[in-house]
């Protein structure tokens, strides 16, 4: 699934060829009426037409689209997502919908597996999706006491919390597993037990793994689920340390990488480093 580098790097690659263009028609394949209800084309096409994307912008995984009326669209990418903008109609097999602006070019909706969502909002209508969510992994208003006061209440493992996007928002399983072991952190262990400096630790290197995969346009697994805007790999795949490495030895101590189940999802993590 996208992450918040994946999904970061996306918009930014969209945003300044559809910001501030008039939306001049829309359409949707069959298959892809699942992104846009409970509305229907001709409802969505016509609150839409006419209508300009003044703003865009994420907070954890969720994409918000600004319009000029103040309607909002939020999105969100799922198991295989992706936006990408052309200067014709689009004919990829898996496009689900397009917007076509005043100057000629397309806004595609690309998804595989059809679990992706584009959410017509009415003027201060909510969404439950978005007030749910915990302040960003990379807002400056998350600082190291407020995540520390966050796990201290949860009764999970370390690993568990840092997925819960109510707690922090952007995360997922790949950049959970990196986070914890530049952190030298063991993924069963209780949140609650963090300390303050651990905690600081903890999201210092968040940060850092976040940017840097940003720098490098996401992760891109050898499954090719997530491609950047442009059909290009992310490359921090490079630059993985323990995810999807088991029986690999550990790039610090040469321990060789442990995968374990949690959640049903599969955790790796050094056995000596992180303990």
């Amino acid at each position: 699934m996208p992450e918040l580098p994946e999904v970061h790097t996306i918009l930014r690659q969209i945003e300044p060829e559809i910001l501030h263009k008039k939306v001049t028609d829309f359409s949707v394949t069959g298959k892809g009426l699942k992104l846009i209800a409970p509305l229907d084309q001709q409802l969505f096409t016509e609150r839409i037409v006419k209508r300009k994307i003044l703003e865009l912008r994420r907070h954890g995984k969720f994409m918000v689209f600004e319009l000029d009326d103040g309607q909002k669209i939020i999105g969100h990418l799922r198991m295989s997502g992706r936006l990408s903008v052309s200067r014709w109609p689009l004919t990829h097999k898996h496009n689900r919908l397009q917007l076509k602006f005043a100057d000629g070019t397309y806004l595609n909706f690309i998804d595989t597996r059809r679990f992706a969502t584009f959410h017509l909002l009415k003027t201060n209508q909510k969404y439950p999706g978005l007030d749910k969510l915990g302040p960003d992994a990379l807002s400056p208003n998350l600082t190291a006491k407020i995540l520390h006061q966050k796990l201290k209440t949860r009764k999970k493992n370390i690993y568990s919390a840092l997925l819960d996007q109510s707690v922090i928002a952007g995360l997922g399983n790949i950049y959970v597993n990196e986070s914890l072991f530049a952190s030298k952190s063991y993924p069963k262990r209780s949140a609650g037990s963090l300390t303050l400096n651990e905690t600081k630790l903890l999201l210092k290197n968040i940060r850092k793994i976040l940017s840097t995969a940003i720098n490098l346009k996401g992760t891109t697994l050898l499954d090719k689920t997530y491609l950047d805007g442009g059909g290009k790999e992310g490359k921090f795949y490079n630059l993985l340390r323990v995810y999807d490495r088991e029986a690999k030895p550990c790039f610090v101590c040469t321990t060789k990488i442990k995968r374990i189940r949690i959640g049903n999802r599969s955790v790796y993590f050094c056995p000596k480093c992180q303990t």
